[in-house]
């Protein structure tokens, strides 16, 4: 009898702790957390932006660089990211980029900036219009930024690089002697084609010269090899010293380089050696070699 009233005991308890349960909790799958999306307000200083390409100092933000910042009214437990594509115009990742703005978790402000990039090459008038989007649990004001880039900026300058590295070994008497090239010392000038003195190339005593050219009227120059200096000349040894010049243009196809034989380990100094012309037209360059 008494193991009867024990077991009624236990389905009595066993009945009363699934009916506290189903009490407490109704398993409907709500859950009874309410989220509202957040709206997010981008703005920028001005609806619309002109960079004057030609103008972009890349130590002053200002003639490049485009401030967009993001707000929400109340601090949120998630990050709010925003992120841009280009909704329109001609221009592409090659001339600006722009980045995600991040207001973080606890905080109600985010920026980033929109930055032109001063290409060089030959485009003319470039357009894009920024289109904004957030992601889920956000909305965003309508937003676009149209970007004008205009003043194409077209890069000018041909630079140069001249080397004459190497070594030369012969038999000097009952041992043999060693001649490094660059003991040689070279300068890099360039003239007009009436012989004026234009500008260096490079006149730094380095055995690799490096210089450049821009802004230089239309017409024909030399580029020359002033041997400024030579040691070895003692030695009366008459092996040839190759000269390679460099030459290249950001943004262009103007590149190639040259070797000139001309000069060699008993060339006395103050010997100069036309190499090249250089003819200029505008931001075109034709090197011809000698």
């Amino acid at each position: 009898m008494k193991n009867i009233i024990k077991s009624i005991c236990l389905v009595m308890s066993i009945s009363i702790l699934f009916t506290s349960c189903e009490d407490n909790d109704q398993f409907t799958g709500a859950s009874s957390l309410k989220w509202s999306d957040v709206a997010v307000t981008l703005s920028s200083a001005q609806t619309s932006y002109t960079i004057n390409e030609s103008l972009i100092d890349e130590d002053n933000p200002s003639t490049y660089s485009i401030k967009i910042t993001a707000t929400i009214a109340q601090p949120q437990p998630i990050n709010a990211v925003v992120s841009f594509k280009q909704a329109s115009g001609n221009a592409n990742s090659a001339d600006y980029s722009v980045g995600e703005i991040v207001i973080a978790a606890g905080q109600t402000v985010g920026s980033t900036n929109v930055e032109v990039f001063k290409t060089g090459d030959i485009e003319g008038t470039e357009t894009f219009n920024l289109q904004a989007m957030v992601d889920a649990n956000f909305t965003i004001n309508s937003f676009n930024l149209p970007v004008t880039i205009s003043n194409d900026f077209v890069n000018d300058v041909l630079e140069f690089s001249t080397t004459w590295a190497g070594e030369y070994t012969f038999d000097n008497g009952p041992a043999s002697t060693t001649i490094d090239f660059c003991t040689i010392d070279f300068d890099v000038e360039l003239y007009t084609t009436a012989g004026d003195f234009v500008q260096y190339l490079g006149a730094t005593g380095a055995c690799t010269e490096t210089g450049s050219i821009t802004g230089l009227p239309n017409g024909d120059y030399f580029v020359v090899l002033n041997l400024y200096d030579n040691p070895n000349t003692p030695f009366a040894e008459t092996e040839t010293v190759p000269v390679t010049v460099s030459y290249s243009q950001a943004n262009f196809a103007t590149a190639g380089s040259f070797t000139n034989t001309a000069n060699n380990l008993s060339t006395p100094a103050g010997t100069l050696t036309a190499v090249a012309t250089v003819t200029v037209n505008g931001y075109n360059y034709t090197v011809t070699p000698m």
